[in-house]
């Protein structure tokens, strides 16, 4: 009988010391994969929600600016230089639900986070030759989403030079044939955004070609004759990895803050400090995360 009692505790050990491990190595992996999870449902609520309520906000004070500019003749026109970020146009499309939507000089992420931007070494819209727009198709209030759909559809283009109408004559996809050369005398307008390929979770650039309705006005000189590759169709940003990494560690910080914290403070008032600290980090980390896909995502 001894000898078998000596038996099981000798079995026994083993058992516990494997449920030790077993369970040191639960509680960090359980805690990883709430991390994970909790960060993919807030980057998609951040994707499907507060990116365009930021969005929204940026464009009621560019519209603000630049109504001020056409008001005193100040707006982006001919050989006027235009800054990077600045209002250069508000485009109406009707079909996309677009009424007056602002449009910056810019096309990097951060420029199409905030409005439509414009390809820098183009001609300004309405004006002789051709321009170009690029907009997101799902993050940001997603102004180009349905772009594939415009084929016949009228455009509206309001700048400092007046006010001119396009009408789309043709919708492409990458690697498609492009729209013949334009004659002298002739404006075009191109928008150009993404979509997902069919029956795949990839993207593709999708193009939309305007034709200008009567006369344009002369092209700008002294526009930038190349542009920055986060510039170019489908390009992220990866400037703004430095960004999330910041944010990243500011989150770390004030997280073991609050960890430090937890023995002074009771739950209540800790969580009413602690829950909007840890949500503009995330909304933070988040915005700067996003510009780092695709610039017409």
């Amino acid at each position: 009988m001894a000898q078998a009692a000596m038996a099981d505790v000798t079995l026994a050990a083993p058992r516990r010391v494997l449920r030790v491990r077993a369970d040191a190595w639960r509680t960090p992996v359980t805690v990883l994969l709430a991390t994970v999870a909790v960060a993919s449902l807030w980057f998609v609520g951040f994707g499907r929600v507060l990116s365009g309520v930021e969005a929204h906000r940026a464009q009621a004070n560019l519209r603000d600016a630049f109504r001020a500019q056409l008001a005193t003749g100040e707006a982006p026109a001919g050989n006027k230089p235009v800054v990077r970020g600045a209002p250069v146009a508000q485009v109406t499309v009707a079909a996309l639900g677009l009424r007056d939507a602002i449009v910056v000089e810019g096309t990097t992420s951060a420029e199409l986070a905030r409005a439509v931007g414009h390809r820098r070494d183009t001609v300004l819209p309405g004006e002789e030759g051709t321009s170009v727009l690029l907009g997101r198709s799902t993050l940001f209030d997603a102004a180009f989403a349905g772009l594939s759909k415009l084929l016949g559809q009228p455009i509206s283009v309001t700048t400092g030079e007046g006010t001119f109408r396009y009408r789309v004559d043709r919708v492409r996809r990458a690697g498609e044939r492009t729209s013949p050369p334009l004659k002298v005398g002739q404006g075009r307008l191109t928008m150009i955004s993404s979509e997902r390929v069919p029956g795949s979770y990839s993207l593709r650039a999708v193009y939309a070609d305007a034709t200008l309705i009567g006369t344009p006005a002369p092209p700008s000189v002294g526009r930038p004759t190349s542009v920055l590759t986060a510039d170019e169709t489908m390009r992220g940003d990866p400037r703004a990895l430095l960004t999330v990494l910041l944010w990243l560690e500011a989150m770390i910080v004030a997280a073991a803050g609050i960890v430090a914290m937890r023995a002074r403070w009771r739950s209540t008032p800790l969580l009413l400090v602690a829950s909007p600290v840890m949500l503009a980090l995330l909304w933070g980390a988040m915005d700067a995360a996003a510009r780092l896909l695709p610039n017409v995502y």
